[in-house]
This record gives structure tokens, C-alpha cells and sequence, in this order.
């Protein structure tokens, strides 16, 4: 992904939110922090909007609500998101296992810190203004829809195709997978709640030959101005961070 095409259109950004109460669609927006500090920004590429409203609707009419978990993220967003210490201490425990139970090294940390969350702009498709994380409520009494876990389940769950979850949630997976295909929108492999358009994986696994439309940008709300990040390949994380990660984890005594 840090090498595929990416002809960006310069299409601004446009809030959600505003979107829906226009289109008189019901939908629910996660009201949490990112990393427990920064106010979620529910926007999304112009182009998408209409059919963000069309998958919103079509949940309306099977009694569901789509429920907006994440959108766009910013560049401090996504370098937070991953060190929030819960989800990087579950990392390093998984690491910690597949290594038999040894320490890993740092830039082995590195690396298998990269599999589970994005570490640059160019493959953090939030950072496009591309994806959206959801969950899926009934609409009578807001209840989550099963689907094996919440969001941000971080186990052999997480996979869209995981062999470990009921009849139920795999169907219930594939329902609202095929809903929002119908729209254009493409299921990342390895998260069961994230979706994206227009972008490098959904170009790639769309196997479409196409450059990306959507890049990394910075975002200018409540304008939707945006402008192109310089180095979208430059890593979030640097070596010297995670290794502190680590060793900060390792004082707190990590489940080994």
C-alpha cells in the first residue's frame, strides 16, 4: 500500500452530520475520544456523501442505523490512536506469544505494530477522508447487531473472515458487507468494522488496475478545505518511540 498509485483529486471534505440531518436519514455517532483527547471528526470526501446516505437509508429500511464509530483522522489522531497503552500492550502481549514467550525486538515490535495499525499516512485510509468504521443498531432499541465483537475487538475475532465467530454474526457480517458494497464501499479484510472507497486498498482489492483518487490530506473544519501532506510515507512512529513503549510496558509488568 505505501507503494500503490495515488492521483489525488483535491475533493474537499464534508461533515456527516450535516449530511444526514439534510437526508433525514437515521444514523448514530460515536460520542467517545480518540485516544481519549481528541474530538472525533465525522467527515468524508464529497464524492462519497451521496452514497454514505444511500447505505444510511438502506439500514433504515432493514430496521438497522448505521452507527458512524470513526471517520477522518487527523495526523495527530492517527499517531495517538495506536499508543493508547490498551491497545499496545495487547499488541506486544500477541507478539510476545507468537515470539515463544521471549521479548521481541524493537524493530520486530515495529513490524508487527504496522500489521495492526496504520503507521504512516499512506495506508491510514482515515487520513483520506475515505473510510469509515461502523456498527450496525437495531433501530428499536439501539441494540449493537451481532457481530462476533464490538468495535475494536483486537483478537482472532477482528478478521472479517474470522473461523471463530457463531452462524449468526458471520451472517450478520455478510449482510451488512454486501449493503455496503451495493454503495461502493470495500471491506477491509482484517477489520470486520471498516469500510472505504476510493482509495489504495479499495482500489487494490477492487483489483481495478486504477491509481487511488484519495490520499493523506490535512483537514481545515468546518470548512472541508484540505491540503496534501508532503511525505504521506513518513512513519508515524519512530523506532526510539516504540522502544520506550515498550520498555514502559515491560515496567508496568506485561502478561507475558
Amino acid at each position: 500500500m505505501r507503494e500503490y498509485p495515488v492521483a489525488e483529486c483535491a475533493e474537499p471534505l464534508l461533515s456527516l452530520k450535516e449530511a444526514v440531518e439534510t437526508a433525514k436519514v437515521k444514523v448514530e455517532f460515536s460520542n467517545t475520544k480518540i485516544a481519549k483527547k481528541h474530538d472525533r471528526q465525522f467527515y468524508l470526501r464529497a464524492g462519497l456523501i451521496e452514497k454514505f446516505i444511500a447505505v444510511a437509508a438502506e439500514m433504515n429500511s432493514r430496521g438497522w442505523i448505521l452507527k458512524v464509530e470513526d471517520a477522518y483522522r487527523s495526523l495527530e489522531m492517527q499517531t495517538d490512536i495506536g499508543l493508547q497503552k490498551f491497545i499496545f500492550d495487547l499488541i506486544l502481549n500477541k507478539v510476545v506469544w507468537e515470539n515463544h514467550d521471549e521479548m521481541p525486538s524493537t524493530e520486530l515490535m515495529y513490524r508487527r505494530f504496522t500489521a495492526f495499525i496504520a503507521t504512516s499516512p499512506k495506508v491510514g485510509t482515515h487520513m483520506s477522508g475515505s473510510a469509515l468504521d461502523v456498527s450496525i443498531l437495531t433501530a428499536d432499541d439501539l441494540v449493537e447487531i451481532d457481530r462476533g465483537g464490538p468495535y475494536l475487538e483486537m483478537s482472532e475475532l477482528t478478521f472479517m473472515n474470522s473461523p471463530f465467530i457463531p452462524n449468526q454474526a458471520v451472517r450478520n457480517r455478510q449482510e451488512i458487507n454486501d449493503v455496503m458494497k451495493q454503495h461502493g464501499f470495500v471491506a477491509y479484510p482484517f477489520e470486520f468494522w471498516h469500510f472505504s472507497q476510493g482509495d489504495a486498498y479499495a482500489e487494490f482489492l477492487n483489483n481495478t488496475g486504477e491509481p487511488a483518487r484519495y490520499g493523506a490530506v490535512n483537514l481545515d473544519p468546518p470548512s472541508g478545505t484540505i491540503s496534501q501532506l508532503p511525505d504521506p510515507r513518513k512513519p508515524l512512529h519512530s523506532l526510539e518511540r516504540i522502544k520506550k513503549e515498550m520498555e514502559s510496558a515491560i515496567s508496568a509488568t506485561v502478561k507475558l
